[in-house]
């Protein structure tokens, strides 16, 4: 069993790497950015789905027009509505597991009209510039070190890929470092952030609450916010409660309220005298890490922290708030730490699942898990599965058990999946015992979108999906937003007959899926940093 030290050796040995964050683009590479496939959609997504041509023809189509002109037009005949937000399902929303049965997250595509519209809002040279300096302002917080701004890969590595490692190269890092002057670690984080951010709270971070609660300054479309206030409506019939989740625009928008709240808790410290050497608290999202020499400190910053949150209708989760006396160990996550010190202890294939089963029961739906899931995936050859002497229903029965607890794990087990059902002639019966067994699990949404990636390839006539994005494959005519609200016939011809699934991409594909397609890194020096 390693001790503390070697452990800390083997995290330590990369150096601090200063990621490049949105923040250092200009508005046109702002804008470049936002339109990248990985930046609208930031889930994982089989390739063949790409809407780099849907977005083309729309800025084309737009280009030096009046967009009310566009849409908001005249009632339709079927439909009751004027404008977005009159109209429920405006973007494309399923819902997908989060923790097994009991809790569920939406996965939103938001309308891509709309999405052109609020990167051309944010990107206008005058108004990015004009959040770069409101950061600027933000950063002058000494009290709270945030860390989880959008960051831009600067390596082989995607964006996503580059987000995970600021976490750990600088979190995690930072946390073992600061265990020289703290001895106590408490973490907790905000309880369901995105789904709880009001509205108006980013109107309040870019021009100040006592500002735009003035009755004149509600609607006046001089604010930035006022904009983006109506576009975020557009999206969510009304609702103010709320922001899409699952683009890296909507991650940009929830730092400047999350930052806004920093600056919030900050000034709340000074009014009560608190003395910074006294403690230190880092932010990566919704995800607070504070650093104290005793308790009651802790219960007066936890304190103000919840006070501050309750005035933007945010809470802190009570089930995730904990602390440890024992900084290093902790600074790890438990999933990470637990599998540096046992990570060479399996052999055989079969008992290499049970093993990893074990584990994703201990550290449900980790990154760690993820890696450990890369790692073995790399590692797994068609050689190594006719040669195994378990029967390959043994191996499936594990993995899909291990899926259905850990919906992350959905891209990285179909690529596995897909391996063991390259080499056997029962597939056709053995995707069925899978989507039966999943049936009885509702909201798998994003793990039918994974499996059709390997039926594509098995049959290309199987396509026994329900969701509407997994019916698109083969139809296009399926319409995943709804545009009735628009006026402009161009702009709905637009987004009715433009392909969003690439034939092309899907008959390049081999049956077997390749590490571009699911693996987060590209190298393995990441795997167990």
């Amino acid at each position: 069993m390693m001790n503390q030290k070697k452990v800390l050796r083997r995290f330590l040995r990369f150096n601090f790497k200063i990621m490049k964050t949105i923040l250092g683009l200009n508005s046109e590479e702002a804008k470049k950015y936002f339109f990248k496939n990985s930046s609208y959609i930031n889930f994982d997504i089989p390739i063949y789905f790409d809407f780099s041509e849907l977005f083309l023809k729309l800025i084309a189509e737009i280009w030096n027009k009046n967009l009310n002109s566009l849409k908001n037009g005249i009632k339709a005949r079927d439909c009751d509505c004027i404008k977005a937000r009159d109209c429920e399902w405006v973007n494309y929303i399923f819902l997908n597991n989060k923790w097994w049965k009991y809790e569920w997250r939406p996965f939103e595509i938001i309308h891509p009209f709309l999405y052109v519209e609020l990167v051309y809002l944010l990107t206008k040279e005058d108004n990015w510039n004009f959040l770069i300096n409101k950061f600027d302002e933000f950063k002058n917080n000494w009290f709270i070190n945030c860390l989880s701004l959008p960051v831009i890969s600067e390596t082989l590595n995607s964006n996503k890929a580059e987000q995970v490692l600021s976490w750990w190269e600088n979190i995690e890092q930072e946390s073992i470092i600061l265990w020289l002057d703290y001895d106590y670690l408490f973490h907790t984080d905000i309880t369901d952030c995105y789904s709880s951010i009001y509205t108006h709270s980013i109107a309040w971070a870019l021009h100040w609450k006592e500002k735009m609660k003035k009755i004149k300054n509600r609607r006046n479309e001089d604010f930035l916010w006022n904009k983006i206030d109506n576009l975020l409506q557009d999206m969510s019939y009304w609702q103010t409660n709320w922001i899409p989740q699952w683009s890296n625009i909507m991650d940009f928008l929830a730092e400047i309220v999350l930052w806004y709240t920093d600056l919030l808790i900050k000034e709340k410290f000074e009014k009560e005298w608190f003395n910074i050497d006294n403690f230190k608290i880092l932010r990566y999202r919704d995800d607070y890490r504070i650093f104290v020499n005793n308790s009651i400190l802790w219960e007066k910053i936890l304190k103000i922290i919840s006070e501050v949150l309750s005035w933007l209708w945010l809470k802190l989760s009570r089930w995730k708030t904990k602390y440890s006396n024992d900084i290093i160990k902790s600074s790890l996550k438990e999933d990470k730490y637990e599998w540096i010190i046992n990570w060479n202890s399996y052999k055989s294939l079969d008992k290499q699942l049970i093993i990893i089963k074990d584990f994703s029961e201990k550290h449900n739906n980790s990154w760690a898990l993820l890696k450990i899931l890369q790692e073995f995936n790399n590692k797994l050859s068609e050689t190594k599965i006719k040669n195994t002497n378990v029967d390959f229903k043994v191996l499936i029965s594990i993995i899909v058990n291990i899926m259905l607890h850990n919906p992350r794990t959905f891209p990285i087990f179909t690529a596995i999946l897909s391996k063991i059902l390259k080499v056997n002639d029962n597939w056709i019966e053995l995707i069925w015992k899978i989507l039966t067994k999943f049936e009885k699990i509702p909201n798998t949404g994003h793990l039918e979108i994974w499996l059709q990636r390997i039926t594509l390839k098995l049959d290309s006539d199987y396509n026994n999906y329900n969701s509407e994005i997994c019916k698109k494959v083969s139809n296009n005519n399926i319409e995943l937003w709804n545009s009735k609200w628009i006026s402009n016939k161009k702009i709905k011809k637009i987004l009715k007959e433009t392909k969003i699934v690439l034939e092309e991409k899907i008959n390049e594909l081999d049956l077997i899926l390749s590490n571009e397609e699911v693996a987060l890194f590209s190298s393995y020096e990441y795997l167990f940093i």
